[in-house]
């Protein structure tokens, strides 16, 4: 990945580099083609300056002017005048004048690369003289000669030619090195928006893009910052609803479980009494005439088995009205709701020899549906009287527990196993099915308080105690009621 981070930078500061040296290369082409063309044609355009001075001179007069641009522009002249007798004249700058007359006249091969009706000039590239640039030209009975060596052009050619490749590289040396410091800069932004979407790649959205370059970049980086906001958002969503299902298809196979388990436990319970009651029945019919008195023991087990079915029957019946009743929300006592229960469970609790006992300091208000309350306090006191061993005690108490009270009832007698104390709420669950049969218990009742508590969205529970097992349940209370 390291590699791959560096590549763009290294791309463009490749490309960079070879538009500059592409551009280096081809001035020095330029140069090595041209440059002593151009200097040829500056040379020209210098004689032919210099003899539009010369032939401007009268007489022998030659102003200072002349000899400081000669003398400047590396020019040798002279002018030749007839005169009267025969002889000429001589007037011109030049370290030696003879040689520029030897050359004017002798040298062959030479070329006229530019001409006029009253001058010529010509080019001699001749080894033996170093070459020259010379003009000849005759006005008003005079001739003018002017010469420029080739040498020393060719010299400054050579040598700006040789400047220029040595700066060309030195520029590009210096460019690498600038352009590599200005792109480590200027690629940061893009190295941080790829970092950005590869985050975002493997899901994980809480790198943001933080850059601050004021260009283009800046509105990608927040395009794909709120990009990322919204697919961050949409995963959590997604995430949720992924949830919720996953809970609702265990929802829904704990419900398909638990109603299997249903049609199972009803057909068994149901089994045994039809099962006795077709025996009795059967024997009814065979004794009938013979022993009225088996008879009658027959028609009483039958009778009881008939009562044990009903209330088998009207709790599933219950159990499934209370999941559709709608709560009625009162403020009431909890502490006489209780009293009340016991009241109606005092001749059970006497028959089992069992002894309740409570004692609130007084009245305990509380806000929730009272008739379900009553249902699971009577379950769970029929359940301690059930259950009751040993001293056979029960200990019902109404504790504050800051915004809720929690009412608990604990009898003594066998602990519950642990690994079973979760298994209790369900329906028909039983520990010992033959007692429990024979006590008259279907395993129904908490269930029923596992149903009404969710429906009240009340806590409830169950813990193993030193000796007994202690059932319990949360109601909101309520304060600042009096009696």
């Amino acid at each position: 990945m390291g590699r791959i981070r560096g590549r763009f930078k290294r791309q463009v500061l490749f490309l960079i580099l070879g538009v500059i040296v592409v551009l280096v290369g081809l001035s020095a082409g330029m140069s090595f083609l041209f440059l002593e063309d151009i200097y040829i044609f500056q040379k020209k355009a210098a004689l032919k300056g210099m003899y539009s001075k010369l032939t401007k001179i009268e007489g022998d007069s030659v102003p200072e002017g002349i000899y400081q641009d000669s003398e400047s522009g590396n020019l040798s002249w002279i002018i030749i005048t007839a005169g009267q007798e025969g002889d000429h004249n001589f007037v011109g700058y030049s370290r030696d004048p003879e040689k520029l007359m030897d050359v004017a006249e002798n040298v062959p091969g030479r070329q006229a690369v530019f001409q006029k009706a009253e001058y010529v000039i010509e080019m001699n590239r001749s080894a033996v003289h170093d070459g020259y640039l010379q003009l000849i030209g005759l006005r008003d009975g005079r001739c003018v000669i002017i010469q420029s060596p080739l040498e020393s052009m060719r010299e400054s050619v050579s040598l700006a030619n040789r400047f220029y490749i040595a700066v060309g590289g030195v520029i590009c040396l210096l460019s690498l090195i600038f352009i590599n410091k200005v792109l480590k800069v200027k690629t940061q932004p893009i190295m941080e928006l790829v970092d950005v979407s590869q985050h975002a790649a493997s899901l994980d959205f809480e790198r943001m893009y933080l850059g601050q370059c004021n260009n283009e970049l800046d509105v990608l980086g927040e395009n794909l910052n709120r990009m990322t906001g919204t697919l961050k958002k949409t995963l959590e969503q997604l995430r949720e609803s992924n949830i919720k299902l996953q809970e609702y298809l265990m929802f829904k196979t704990q419900e398909e479980e638990r109603r299997r388990r249903l049609v199972t436990d009803i057909s068994h319970e149901l089994k045994t009494p039809l099962a006795l009651i077709q025996g009795y029945t059967e024997g009814i019919s065979a004794l009938v005439k013979e022993d009225p008195e088996a008879c009658d023991m027959y028609c009483e087990i039958i009778a009881d088995e008939v009562q044990k079915t009903d209330r088998i029957l009207k709790r599933l019946f219950q159990m499934n009205q209370l999941e559709h009743d709608d709560i009625k929300y009162e403020t009431f006592d909890v502490a006489g709701l209780v009293y009340k229960a016991i009241a109606e469970q005092g001749p059970e609790a006497a028959i089992r020899e069992a002894k309740i006992l409570f004692a609130p300091d007084g009245p305990v208000y509380v806000r929730s549906d009272p008739d379900k309350v009553e249902e699971v306090v009577r379950q769970y006191l029929s359940n301690a009287i059930q259950y009751a061993e040993g001293e056979k005690e029960i200990r019902i108490q109404a504790e504050n527990a800051g915004d809720f009270i929690r009412v608990s009832i604990f009898n003594t007698g066998s602990r519950i196993p642990e690994s079973e104390l979760e298994d209790i709420w369900i329906e028909f669950y039983k520990q010992d099915r033959a007692r429990t049969r024979d006590a008259g218990h279907a395993g129904i009742g908490l269930a029923i308080v596992k149903t009404i508590m969710e429906t009240l969205g009340g806590e409830y529970g169950a813990q193993n105690k030193e000796d007994g097992v202690e059932f319990w349940f949360t109601l909101e209370l309520v304060k600042g009621i009096q009696e």
